[in-house]
């Protein structure tokens, strides 16, 4: 939906190349839409923002049923309000294919989301070098890692590897979301973790020394 009618005719055509996307209206004012939104399904919605009579924000505000939105619009300053609708994204004037593309592959993997759908991510693998080895080993298998002296003890959910390094750097090189630093000597998987006490924290059956100085950002995660 937007009142550029030269615009309109370019996303009619990127819409035209892609063999799972039909397009059903094409609409030049948030009116006109919401008209064919209140009788009509659509599942994605290509949204200006400043359109005649009422913005594309204030169409949505009025919508019981929301499609996905894409907002297109030639101004940046509107996209804190995009993503309070809970757009799948943000594009700028002038579209080209790659924008396009980016756009329609996040809402691609938003419907399969909505849809049940499990969209299949690439497993970020790690190496580690255990004694003169790599190994290598899936970031979602750490279960705790324990720094010790100058080496740390990396525990997955098979088992244990005696890597050289520090606790800090191999965190910061892992990152959110399969580590969270919890003590100065220990840091765990966050979805690993079955109970949280003032001083420690357990993973199943293992109790960790939980820091005061890591409470906070334990207490964010949660």
């Amino acid at each position: 939906m937007d009142d550029d009618i030269i615009f309109r005719e370019i996303l009619k055509k990127l819409i035209s190349e892609e063999k799972d996307l039909d397009l059903v209206a094409s609409c030049s004012h948030a009116l006109e839409a919401m008209e064919f939104l209140t009788h009509q399904e659509a599942d994605l919605l290509f949204l200006d923002v400043e359109m005649p009579l009422i913005s594309g924000i204030e169409l949505l505000d009025k919508l019981e049923r929301k499609p996905l939105v894409i907002f297109v619009t030639a101004k940046d300053e509107y996209a804190l309000k995009a993503f309070e609708q809970e757009a799948v994204h943000y594009i700028t004037k002038p579209v080209d294919r790659d924008k396009f593309q980016q756009a329609i592959s996040r809402a691609r993997a938003r419907y399969k989301l909505l849809h049940g759908e499990r969209v299949k991510a690439e497993r970020v693998m790690l190496t580690l070098k255990v004694n003169g080895e790599q190994v290598r080993i899936a970031a979602e298998d750490l279960l705790l890692v324990e720094a010790a002296s100058d080496y740390m003890l990396v525990q997955t959910e098979k088992k244990k590897y005696v890597v050289h390094s520090t606790l800090k750097a191999f965190v910061e090189s892992v990152g959110a979301p399969y580590l969270l630093r919890v003590h100065k000597s220990f840091a765990v998987n966050p979805k690993a973790i079955t109970k949280i006490g003032a001083r420690s924290l357990w993973l199943a059956d293992k109790e960790v020394p939980l820091g005061p100085a890591y409470k906070k950002a334990l207490k964010d995660w949660e």
